[in-house]
């Protein structure tokens, strides 16, 4: 279809999914039908992106004479954060683009799916919009495939699908949308004479990281998720091929992309399990735990022991951060408990954590969220959040003698949760310590708004501000420490606690985790002490469930929507 106003012409670019994202169409009323075929893997190394998305261009001059290329490029040499699908008349310049949009989707049709925003900027007095559609979708065009996290985590990640001239359709080719762009790329390929499937940084050749004995043609149809690894780091100097899992995650249906169905694939189920706290929904799909434990400051001798102890005890939603070096204890604690099969795995954990302010930057961010994957040992984190919107060299914990890139903001870091998020290697992401001006400017340059916004509050002291941005936004509210300083709460907001405390028989502290929830919010509380660890995640399901009347709520200083709910679940 083709829009024809003012003498302009509407530009449609339909994706076109027959032979691997081969053919991308190119429709306008006044030059008849083009074609963007997608540029083979042996001709691709003119392109300024080697990230593993596949590049296209027209096999006829374009409107203005000469062809037209569609690609992903990085703005700024990555200083800025920025990636682009860019329709251009050169093949390694945006300095030519008719037409971009800001995004790191894994393919130019998938954008909105990867992002809340999603809109083309034109350069061309011959074109109008653009539109990308898929016209023939396939299950075998894009997946996500999650390696062992121990002995080959980087292979994990979304395979596109490409054009090779030297592999027929029998042996289809997958590159690896990477992390890191500069690396060596990686593919996942078949080869059918030995009926086997391969990931290699060589296609089409019987060598590699990772392989899978199977006579499943595709992708779609393999079963067994039994690959054979050689270890990135062997132990020992032993270098022999060892057996884990390897999962593959393609799109459920024609209708449900593979965005979408890594996130269900990965999102907490409720269960027996995860029944005695409410879930949230996250405005992506995903689930979260309206109840968690903050580690933040936790006794370290006895860190591991309060984790385990939370987990038996319910808690599925764990909140880490870099700077409290305490990451690893769920890779141990997962790996104490691998042959329990009455534990939690991974994919039981809600875990969130948060890089710190001397990390900020495009490149140190990426690398902090690359650290935290190898700390937990784990293919995604379920939420990253940014700790500080920037360092103050006049707190000393802080550290900001430490930063890495003193004249980077927290914008490109901003951008390096983007993309991750868009790379699957995060499911959603968030920020800390933001009053209402920075969410407010975040609003304005961001394509993906934050799914949690982290800030201290506590009765009286609501942050009623950002709580309206959240609301407006469909952002979840996950305040820390507000049963911190319950002793030193202003005078009558402590006598109304400590008397509504008093009626319903809790605690102040349970009142005030009870408070919290009523408004909506997910709440992290923080104890070492088994007895506190039972009593806050019980406090919606204790023997005799217990609700804050809407005065109440007023009294403790809550001015919004008293809910009742969280999640579509009673309190």
């Amino acid at each position: 279809k083709i829009t024809v106003g003012s003498g302009i012409i509407t530009l449609f670019v339909h994706i076109q999914l027959r032979e691997c994202c081969k053919n991308v169409q190119f429709v306008s009323d006044s030059v008849g039908t083009k074609i963007f075929t997608q540029i083979s893997l042996e001709n691709g190394n003119n392109f300024v992106s080697n990230s593993g998305r596949p590049s296209y261009e027209t096999q006829e001059s374009d409107i203005d004479g000469g062809k037209l290329y569609l690609y992903h490029s990085v703005v700024d040499d990555f200083r800025s954060g920025i990636g682009r699908w860019i329709i251009g008349k050169s093949p390694s310049s945006s300095e030519t683009a008719i037409a971009y949009t800001d995004s790191w989707s894994i393919l130019p049709h998938l954008t909105s799916s990867s992002a809340d925003k999603s809109s083309w900027t034109i350069h061309s007095n011959s074109v109008e919009s653009v539109s990308l559609t898929c016209l023939d979708p396939s299950l075998n065009d894009a997946f996500y495939f999650e390696s062992s996290s121990q002995l080959q985590p980087h292979l994990s990640g979304f395979y596109v699908r490409r054009y090779s001239e030297s592999m027929d359709e029998s042996e289809p080719v997958y590159t690896l949308v990477q992390f890191f762009e500069g690396t060596r790329p990686i593919y996942l390929f078949r080869l059918r004479e030995i009926d086997t499937w391969l990931i290699g940084e060589e296609y089409g050749i019987d060598g590699g990281s990772a392989f899978l004995r199977t006579n499943a043609t595709s992708v779609v149809t393999i079963q067994s998720n039994h690959w054979n690894y050689l270890p990135s780091n062997p132990a020992n100097g032993d270098n022999s091929w060892r057996e884990d899992v390897g999962h593959i995650v393609i799109a459920s249906s024609i209708d449900v992309d593979i965005y979408q169905s890594l996130r269900v694939y990965r999102s907490l189920q409720s269960t027996a399990a995860t029944a005695m706290v409410p879930l949230l929904q996250l405005r992506n799909g995903l689930f979260m735990p309206s109840i968690g434990l903050g580690t933040g400051g936790l006794d370290p001798d006895h860190s591991y022991e309060t984790i385990s102890t939370a987990i038996s005890l319910g808690y599925r939603l764990f909140d880490s951060a870099r700077e409290y070096h305490n990451e690893f204890l769920f890779r141990d604690f997962l790996a104490d408990t691998a042959r329990d099969e009455s534990a939690p795995k991974r994919k039981d954990l809600f875990l969130e954590t948060k890089v710190w302010p001397t990390e900020l930057g495009f490149i140190p961010t990426s690398q902090a969220i690359e650290g935290s994957w190898f700390e937990i040992e784990t293919n995604y984190i379920d939420l990253y959040l940014l700790h500080w919107p920037s360092c103050d060299y006049s707190i000393d914990w802080m550290h900001c003698e430490d930063t890495l890139d003193p004249a980077a903001t927290w914008r490109e870091s901003w951008r390096a949760l983007e993309k991750a998020y868009a790379e699957g290697r995060v499911m959603s992401i968030g920020v800390s310590n933001f009053n209402i001006d920075l969410l407010q400017e975040l609003e304005q340059m961001a394509i993906v708004l934050p799914h949690v916004v982290q800030n201290w509050a506590e009765p009286g002291n609501m942050d009623l501000a950002v709580r309206e941005w959240c609301h407006r936004n469909q952002v979840i509210y996950q305040p820390y420490a507000s049963g911190r300083n319950l002793n030193r709460l202003p005078a009558h907001i402590s006598d109304s606690l400590k008397r509504i405390a008093a009626y319903h028989k809790v605690s102040t502290y349970e009142c005030t985790l009870r408070f919290f929830l009523q408004t909506g919010a997910a709440m992290i509380p923080r104890s070492n002490n088994n007895k506190n660890l039972q009593a806050n995640i019980q406090v919606l399901n204790g023997e005799e469930k217990w609700v804050l009347r809407e005065e109440e709520m007023h009294e403790l200083g809550w001015d919004g929507v008293t809910s009742s709910w969280i999640g579509g679940q009673d309190l």
